[in-house]
């Protein structure tokens, strides 16, 4: 999943990458399961959310300004929900632990590679070999943003989030099926390497995820206030030790920073609420807004899918592609109108809903890791999608898929007690 640009290659526009050559095996399976009749599906409450949404979206591509643009959206967006669809009737809860243990090892390859990227770049190794942007180079800040694998350093954060999120989980509940010594080695390299993205979604994400699940947890009972502190304490020793890094690693940076410097440059950068009106952020969330203004019938069908960048730029394509609105519930909004965002809306909430039916019904430890790990995950995605506007991107259907799976098993398992009934 982190290998999201290098390696890749492109055909026809397409990005081919690790993540998406195993997505279209896992689907092919699932299909083949299907058509064979070795699996009876029965379509779940969130299951017909999510279908409603699909459809919705096929719906509405004839409204779209730019057809071409709407159709590659929606067939990536389709891909992902697939995903998810294909993991919910073929995972089984016996696979969470071997996933769960390729993320852990996973995130020592990322985090290291981006240590490497910060290091390289502060001694000038060329973008050639450190892989990093030029836009993410010193030269802006007076330090690097690393990126590691990823596309850019806020999806390497949303994907540095899904490992540090198990891990937190683990670490606060009672029953652990991991050592102590390798969560928190997880939470600690997670955690710095999200800090040095300076990716504020990313760092905000991962901090009120963190408060929210811990709270959860203690008052519950399922975990130990201790545990809590252990957390808070790599969090704070993450930060410092990021802090101690830009602090004496910089160079002199460019007239973005105006004036500042080093740790200066960093903590202004991280503070940065967005509202200001010469924020980038800030003029594309003012432009999504006045196009619903300008046709008030796109509150309720929206404009088409992907279609904010083709309006914004009068239906033209520039090099870096199609400009998004970096929030998520203002571009589904826009693009999908009310009818879009509620009926996704609904499938988040049918899919809580479920989860928690299932967990209070399911005492095992398992069952305790897989749902909060992967709510804890969708917390920090709920705070990360404001500064980011990519539904299709795959490590967000993982855990949603996984959270399907959980309680489609748990229906199936309750339908047969009551048939022995």
């Amino acid at each position: 999943m982190p290998f999201d640009r290098i390696p890749s290659f492109s055909i026809f526009s397409i990005s081919v990458r690790f993540s998406l050559i195993f997505s279209a095996l896992i689907i092919l399976r699932s299909a083949y399961l299907l058509l064979s009749k070795k699996i009876n599906l029965k379509l779940t409450v969130p299951d017909k959310f999510l279908l409603g949404f699909v459809i919705w979206l096929a719906i509405i591509i004839p409204v779209s300004l730019n057809l071409t643009r709407a159709l590659s959206v929606f067939i990536f967006t389709l891909f992902a929900i697939l995903l998810a669809f294909s993991i919910s009737i073929i995972f089984k809860k016996e696979y969470f632990k071997p996933l769960a243990t390729a993320l852990f090892v996973v995130t020592f390859i990322v985090v290291g590679f981006g240590i490497f990227q910060y290091f390289g770049d502060i001694f000038n190794l060329p973008g050639s070999v450190t892989g990093l942007r030029e836009r993410y180079s010193w030269s802006v800040f007076g330090f690097p943003r690393i990126q590691s694998f990823s596309l850019e350093p806020l999806y390497m954060a949303a994907f540095l989030l899904l490992p540090y999120s198990l891990a937190a989980t683990q670490l606060l509940l009672k029953d652990r099926i991991y050592s102590s010594k390798l969560l928190l080695s997880v939470i600690f390299l997670s955690s710095f390497a999200i800090f040095l993205s300076v990716s504020r979604g990313g760092i905000y994400a991962m901090i009120l995820s963190s408060i929210v699940v811990a709270t959860y947890i203690i008052v519950s009972k399922k975990g130990e206030f201790k545990k809590a502190l252990q957390l808070l304490s790599m969090l704070a020793l993450s930060f410092l030790l990021s802090l101690v890094l830009i602090n004496y690693l910089n160079k002199t940076p460019s007239a973005f920073t105006q004036g500042k410097k080093g740790t200066s440059a960093f903590v202004e950068q991280i503070q940065k609420t967005s509202i200001g009106d010469g924020d980038e952020r800030s003029q594309a969330r003012n432009k999504a807004l006045a196009l619903l203004n300008e046709n008030k019938s796109s509150y309720v069908v929206g404009i088409g899918p992907g279609q904010y960048g083709p309006y914004v730029q009068n239906n033209q394509q520039v090099d870096y592609g199609w400009t998004i609105v970096n929030n998520m519930p203002l571009e589904v909004l826009l693009e999908t109108g009310l009818v879009g965002l509620g009926l996704i809306s609904l499938f988040f909430v049918s899919l809580f809903v479920a989860s928690w039916r299932t967990l209070s019904k399911n005492k095992t430890s398992i069952i305790n890791f897989v749902i909060v790990g992967c709510w804890m995950y969708l917390i920090s995605q709920a705070v990360q999608v404001q500064t980011y506007s990519t539904l299709y991107i795959l490590y967000l259907w993982l855990p949603i898929g996984v959270l399907m799976a959980t309680c489609r098993q748990d229906l199936l398992k309750n339908k047969h007690v009551n048939k022995k009934k």
